[in-house]
């Protein structure tokens, strides 16, 4: 037996003596012995054959026992003498035929099934082919090497025009705002113009009040005409600023760009200034 298969048996069997002590009606009698060995009971022989290793003649002397008796416990025994030769079809079958007496215990016959249940498992281990081929898998195809990458450093902006343009976008929202302001006050100055000319045409005012009127319509028409005049332009120069400051702005950062094509070795990136 192979290793694992005696731990396997021994696992689920009895004690080591067990064949000694049947698993039904109490121990069994060893009759007297006398002088010669033809007049030895067979129970004897058959456990001094067991203990010297001679299981043939302990099986066989455990089957003169049963013939004699017919007591069951032989059957146990003798499968206990096949399980330790080795013969493990020949335990099984003593084993059921053990089962299949009357007078055994239910604690007798739990044991005997425990030692049939794995005796039959490791039969049926032996009769899978160990040996069977295993298939091999089929050849990995060849591997293509991981494309390589080249990349040129990027330059970083240039702090110095980063700066500048930050401070024409500042120029240009003041002046801008300057120029808006201008364009507001020349619209306001315009209304209030408007609003005198109105008043001219009441025929109720004094000669010297209509004068006056006139004077300060023509003074707030000529003011409105500057504040819009300037206002605009300031604008436009303020917009033009601002939007120097934003171009110069994401022209530097910009500035770097990248392309990738294949090479032999790869893909290669790289950079243009």
């Amino acid at each position: 037996m192979t290793p694992l298969e005696i731990a396997l048996a021994l696992a689920a069997s009895l004690p080591a003596l067990a064949f000694s002590s049947p698993p039904a009606n109490g121990d069994l009698a060893e009759s007297p012995t006398s002088g010669e060995s033809g007049d030895r009971d067979p129970n004897e022989v058959a456990r001094d054959a067991f203990a010297a290793g001679e299981y043939d003649v302990a099986a066989e002397a455990f089957e003169q026992a049963f013939d004699a008796t017919g007591d069951p416990s032989y059957l146990f025994n003798i499968g206990r003498v096949y399980e330790e030769k080795g013969d493990l079809d020949r335990a099984v079958e003593y084993y059921e035929l053990f089962l299949d007496q009357g007078g055994v215990t239910i604690e007798a016959r739990k044991a005997a099934i425990d030692r049939v249940d794995v005796l039959e498992r490791i039969l049926d281990r032996r009769a899978k082919p160990e040996d069977e081929a295993t298939p091999l898998p089929p050849p990995m195809p060849p591997q293509q090497p991981d494309p390589v990458v080249e990349m040129t450093p990027v330059r970083q902006p240039d702090p110095a025009k980063l700066e500048r343009a930050r401070r024409l976008r500042i120029a240009g929202i003041v002046v801008a705002a300057t120029g808006g302001a201008a364009l507001v006050g020349g619209a306001t100055l315009g209304g209030l113009a408007l609003r005198q000319d109105a008043l001219l045409d009441d025929e109720e005012i004094a000669l010297e009040d209509r004068r006056r009127r006139v004077d300060a319509v023509e003074t707030y028409a000529l003011t409105t005409d500057i504040l819009l005049a300037s206002g605009a332009a300031v604008s436009i120069t303020g917009i033009a600023l601002l939007a120097a400051g934003i171009v110069g702005k994401r022209r530097e950062i910009n500035r770097v760009s990248l392309d990738a094509s294949v090479t032999r070795r790869g893909i290669a990136v790289r950079g243009r200034f």
